[in-house]
């Protein structure tokens, strides 16, 4: 214990006295730091006298760089000497207060030696300029870790901090330079306690607008913000009560976004013209502002309204040609994206969004749509009122109509236009009620504001359809519910001729999507007992196909067609002979031969009916087959003609299995016969599959033949 009191017989006492004696100043100071640090470990004298000391020796170097490695060398050698709560050097040394006191002193002047090595303007060469501010912001850590020191001792709680805070912010402000502006109030966010943040909110953002113009206020207020939001998701078991700060034995409770929202906005107003803070730097804070709200109010749609509203008003003296900047559009993305995010449609509708959509360009005005419909789609949101419908459709507008500013067509992607029509359309399976009538309601609302002269038919071509499926659909739900009322006539009337105007629409610009949508009316219109209104749904199919000029779309179209006549049982005879008759007709009118034959085979079916015996009333089903048969035989090619040949004996082996009167065994003896010959004259040419599938239904005949207890099968000769 001698050792660390006395050295060589002297006091320390002694020696911290002679070691002011040294002859020059620097050397002199350091080694009355390095004494005065074992003085006061030493115990000899009081701690807060010697530090006091110390503190006010250092001011005699006033060398911006010299002075400034002297106080941090002061800084560390009395880091673990200062009295604080519960360690050695507390009551006879001093007390906390000693020590904020000897830190803030030693971090006020090291601060204006840190400012003063700022280059005068005109007195260094640009480059030079940077160079020296380079080397000045490398040095900022040593002026930062008096307050890191500040906020590691334990004695330092909310009353001295609210006492330690108005001093370090007047050195900040009273220092009018932007380097140590901006890194001091990073230093004071990032190193005290979040609870402290939540109690002095207005001193430091009233701070803000007393610094320098230069200072990018951006970075100051978005990173206390983060901070205080962060605070929330460390504390989430607690969040709801986590603005709650105890304060001298009580609890202080806090309205951090009403304390938040009313500075920024003053803030905002107040700014100089010659501030740096530009119009996409405050968005970016209301941005942080938003997710701030969230985390301690997340169901408070009030909160985000404001800040909606402040940002509308931000934007209004930008203007929309100053809201081409492209931070400004990627910053109001993300402040519209996060409401998206945390509440229903229904509330997000209601929010002050369209104002702000307004000062965007076409582009981003429709980035914004497509990810609220994604949204939509995401979240399976039902959207069930008519005013919601409205809305919904007036914020996603640039999706369904024609915009002012956006591209002319030859620029536009024609798959993305296709994917975002197909996003409307997915929304629009989201829109029902609860009711079927009331979805109906819903449907017709729907179309009304997807067809207007705005919206063009290349758009709307896209979401009718879906709307058609949905009242065909409805209209099948009604039917069940309401199929013995009668009302139920006028009501199912009314809904076809909402379906026949729609398809109308369609047919102008796709004829084909229109004749298919004809066929499946008549399918619905058919099965709730509606065979006229089907009849005249599939004139109007047949009608379209007239115009069709394209033989591959010909073809599929006529299939489709017989698939929906076969379908149908209810439509007078008449009428129904009429429109096979005229499918068989256009399918012997195709352009290529195979096509002929195969589509004239379909239509042997729709000329056949199945009797209460089970046998097969067919008045020219042989015709039919005939007929094919002759087209079979006229293709040059005898590949193609056996595979037809092959074809057509299935087609006969399937009305003679259903017992058809008019296909008999000799019949298809002399078909099979034919088949023989062809492949025999040119066995080598034949394809594989098509050799395949002969054999297969040779095999088919061989076990009806073996199965056959009638010997009706037996006629049949292989």
């Amino acid at each position: 214990s001698s050792m660390r009191k006395e050295r060589g017989g002297m006091k320390m006492s002694k020696l911290y006295e002679l070691v002011q004696y040294a002859g020059n100043v620097l050397p002199r100071l350091y080694l009355l730091v390095t004494v005065g640090s074992a003085y006061v470990r030493s115990e000899e004298a009081s701690a807060k006298d010697i530090l006091y000391d110390m503190v006010e020796m250092c001011r005699g170097v006033q060398h911006p760089l010299r002075g400034l490695f002297l106080r941090n060398y002061l800084s560390e050698m009395t880091k673990d000497k200062l009295p604080d709560t519960g360690n050695r050097y507390e009551t006879k040394g001093g007390s906390v207060s000693d020590s904020i006191e000897f830190i803030l002193a030693n971090f006020t002047e090291m601060n204006k030696l840190w400012v003063r090595m700022e280059p005068q303007k005109g007195s260094v060469l640009p480059r030079e300029r940077e160079q020296k501010q380079r080397e000045r912001a490398d040095l900022r850590l040593l002026v930062g870790k008096n307050l890191a020191r500040l906020g590691q001792l334990e004695g330092v709680d909310v009353d001295h901090y609210r006492d330690i805070l108005p001093r370090i912010l007047k050195q900040v402000v009273n220092c009018k330079e932007k380097i140590a502006q901006e890194y001091l109030m990073e230093c004071i966010v990032q190193i005290f306690p979040d609870e402290y943040h939540l109690l002095t909110l207005d001193e430091l953002l009233d701070t803000c607008l007393k610094l320098d113009p230069t200072v990018d206020l951006k970075v100051v207020i978005v990173s206390l913000l983060e901070r205080l939001s962060n605070f929330v998701v460390r504390n989430s078991a607690t969040a709801e009560s986590v603005s709650v700060v105890p304060v001298s034995g009580r609890e202080r409770e806090v309205n951090v976004f009403r304390t938040i929202f009313d500075k920024i906005r003053i803030i905002f107003e107040e700014l100089p013209k010659e501030s740096v803070t530009t119009p996409a730097d405050k968005i970016q804070i209301l941005v942080a502002l938003v997710s701030l709200s969230l985390k301690y109010y997340p169901k408070s749609v009030s909160n985000v309204n404001e800040v909606l509203q402040l940002t509308a008003t931000v934007l209004e003296k930008v203007g929309k040609q100053g809201c081409d900047d492209a931070r400004i559009r990627k910053n109001i993305v993300s402040l519209l994206n996060i409401p998206l995010k945390a509440f229903s449609v229904v509330v997000v509708l209601d929010l002050n969004m369209l104002d702000i959509l307004g000062f965007l360009d076409y582009n981003t005005r429709k980035r914004v749509s497509v990810d609220f419909t994604k949204s939509i789609i995401e979240h399976q949101t039902v959207i069930s009122q008519p005013d919601t419908v409205a809305k919904l459709f007036r914020f996603i507008s640039p999706l369904i109509e024609d915009q002012d500013d956006q591209p002319i067509e030859k620029d536009v992607d024609a798959d993305e236009f296709a994917y975002e029509q197909n996003l409307v359309a997915s929304v629009l399976h989201r829109i029902r009620g609860e009711e079927a009538i009331t979805s109906f309601k819903l449907c017709a609302l729907s179309k009304k504001l997807l067809v207007t002269p705005q919206a063009t038919p290349q758009r709307y071509v896209h979401t009718l359809v879906p709307i058609i499926f949905k009242v065909l659909e409805l209209c099948k739900l009604l039917y069940s519910l309401e199929g013995g009322e009668e009302d139920w006539a006028r009501r199912g009337k009314e809904i076809f001729q909402f379906v026949y105007r729609s398809v109308v629409q369609v047919k102008e610009h796709r004829p084909e999507q229109a004749l298919k949508l004809f066929l499946q009316a008549a399918q619905c219109a058919s099965h709730v007992g509606f065979d006229m209104i089907a009849n005249d749904f599939l004139c109007e199919s047949l009608i379209l196909y007239e115009d069709l000029d394209h033989s591959d779309d010909q073809k599929k179209c006529l299939v489709l067609i017989a698939s929906t006549l076969l379908s149908l049982k209810g439509i007078e005879e008449e009428k129904y002979d009429a429109l096979t008759t005229k499918c068989a007709h256009h399918s012997a009118r195709l352009l290529k031969k195979p096509d002929q034959c195969r589509l004239i085979l379909l239509s042997s079916h729709l000329f056949s009916k199945t009797a209460g015996d089970g046998t097969v009333e067919d008045r020219f089903t042989l015709d039919c087959l005939q007929k094919s048969l002759r087209i079979a035989d006229s293709c040059f090619e005898t590949p193609i003609k056996v595979q037809l040949f092959v074809e057509i004996l299935n087609k006969c082996l399937y009305f003679f299995v259903n017992k058809s009167s008019t296909i008999t065994a000799p019949f298809l003896k002399s078909l099979i016969g034919l088949i023989k010959t062809n492949i025999a004259a040119e066995q080598a040419a034949i394809e594989a599959d098509t050799t395949r599938f002969y054999q297969n239904t040779v095999s088919f005949i061989e076990q009806l033949k073996a199965n056959d207890d009638t010997a009706r099968f037996g006629e049949i000769e292989l």
